[in-house]
């Protein structure tokens, strides 16, 4: 059965763990100088391999015979905690265990000792998945564990953990693995697989990954197999990610900053009609109007596709302020574009600088795909200069309230009132301008 590649190159020490250094090399020495605490908390984004680190962490306080804070890799044990032959190292996916019923399950056999391996390890994915009930019940236990269990908790939203919880663990903050790390790998891999990686081709994935080296490879995987053999190109990439091209890329934006709104608008339609999402053409342009601003801002350290762009420059000539307002609106319509029913209606008007005849009707009529003007609600006039009611009638009934005929609410009839109301002049008018009614 054929593997993936992000699961065929899974890291099996420390050292092979990409962007990771502040965490891999503190774990290595506490390993090493035998100060490894009872219980973690990795948190970062996902692909950056934080249950890979868990695992390689289990190997490592297990290992026979560790060299300088990293497992061996040739001990029995690790050669068994590899192959998944021991029940001593229990991965636990909080998203479908999240009930107080399965903490409580865990809790039991916390005072269980291991069956082959010195420790008993817990890894607990997604722990801000937990309910609140289940987290209040895993307090104590990690709080005071017994001395053959460790706990490992990973998250990919730290803020929703509890802060009892968090103020129990030791906490790593995974970063986002650069893009020249991620090209670096890639490279290394494809030289493994006898894959024809062109550069072009490989630092458009590793833009593409946003900082998650398993969504590298995995676009690596799917990019060979399009291929059929021959080699990666940057076309190939673009057309799974769905990207646009230079020459795409470079009509769209001078129709934008020249404001030629017929030029734009025919551009999205036929980018609408080749499959693109207004999605991925936002974050295209969001991307561009970066590197844009990175060559404005300093020529020698632009990137490759930024130099390819800068004639842009003469035929439209822009300053910071304005590229940073585009970047504005840019980052301001990107969320929206997933909750409107129109995403391409929404991008035509809410996220370009649009010429001044047109912008103030089209930016009032919509706004991420709808209105944004409503109508206040209607409040009651209310004059307080005027006497409380005396009386009530009966359901049904209007009455003088002062100069104000009103609905009366169900209350008491007036035949009850009257006897108790002692200006009957008062009353016996309003009850003649009720049957006149």
């Amino acid at each position: 059965m054929y593997q993936t590649l992000y699961r065929k190159y899974r890291p099996r020490f420390f050292r092979d763990v990409v962007g990771q250094e502040h965490v891999t090399e503190t774990l290595k020495a506490a390993i090493r100088e035998k100060r490894v605490p009872h219980a973690f908390l990795f948190s970062g984004p996902r692909g950056t391999g934080k249950t890979t680190t868990a695992r390689i962490l289990a190997k490592a306080i297990s290992c026979e015979h560790p060299v300088d804070g990293e497992p061996c890799g040739e001990c029995s044990v690790c050669r068994r905690i590899e192959a998944g032959e021991t029940m001593d190292i229990l991965e636990l996916d909080a998203a479908s265990h999240r009930g107080i019923d399965e903490i409580r399950g865990l809790k039991e056999n916390l005072y269980l000792r291991p069956s082959t391996l010195p420790k008993k390890v817990y890894i607990i994915d997604e722990v801000h998945m937990l309910t609140p009930e289940a987290a209040n019940a895993l307090l104590k236990s990690l709080e005071e564990p017994p001395e053959h269990v460790l706990f490992v908790l990973a998250t990919t939203d730290p803020e929703k953990v509890p802060l009892t919880l968090r103020s129990r663990l030791m906490h790593f903050a995974f970063r986002p693995v650069p893009p020249a790390a991620i090209a670096a790998r890639l490279e290394h891999v494809a030289r493994q697989e006898g894959i024809d990686l062109r550069p072009e081709a490989r630092d458009l994935i590793a833009a593409l990954a946003a900082g998650g080296l398993r969504d590298a490879l995995a676009l690596l995987d799917m990019a060979a197999a399009f291929a059929q053999g021959g080699p990666v190109e940057v076309d190939h990439v673009r057309e799974l990610a769905g990207t646009l091209s230079e020459e795409e890329g470079k009509e769209l934006l001078a129709a934008v900053l020249e404001g030629k709104l017929p030029e734009l608008f025919a551009q999205l339609e036929k980018l609408e009609r080749e499959g693109k999402t207004a999605e991925q053409i936002v974050t295209y342009l969001l991307r561009l109007v970066k590197d844009l601003l990175a060559y404005r801002l300093s020529p020698a350290e632009g990137s490759a596709s930024t130099r390819k762009v800068r004639s842009l420059f003469s035929r439209a000539p822009m300053d910071p302020a304005t590229l940073l307002s585009s970047a504005e609106r840019l980052v301001q319509l990107l969320p929206s574009l997933r909750g409107t029913p129109y995403p391409f209606w929404s991008s035509r008007f809410g996220s370009f600088p649009l010429p001044k005849p047109f912008a103030p009707p089209l930016q009032w009529i919509l706004r991420n795909g709808r209105r944004t003007t409503r109508k206040p609600p209607r409040r009651r006039r209310t004059d307080k200069s005027l006497p409380r009611p005396l009386f009530r009638v009966a359901a049904g009934r209007k009455v003088l309230r002062g100069k104000k005929r009103v609905q009366t609410p169900p209350k008491m009839s007036a035949k009850l009132l009257l006897s108790k109301n002692p200006q009957g002049s008062e009353l016996s008018c309003a009850n003649r301008k009720m049957r006149r009614d």
